[in-house]
């Protein structure tokens, strides 16, 4: 499916389709895939569970 040649010269002759596009989404599919797996850093060793103050 898609196009088989870019350009056909008056000669007949064909010019290949680069197929970058595919071997270029794959290696983002993966690379993002790999992101969404790790975890996510926090600010620093900092908890969020508080304002860092005792109540009164």
């Amino acid at each position: 499916m898609g196009i088989e040649s870019l350009v056909t010269l008056s000669t007949g002759e064909k010019a290949g389709n680069p197929r970058w596009f595919e071997s270029e989404q794959e290696r983002r599919r993966r690379k993002q895939q790999k992101l969404s797996r790790k975890e996510k850093k926090g600010l620093g060793g900092l908890s969020n569970t508080g304002s860092g103050r005792e109540s009164e």
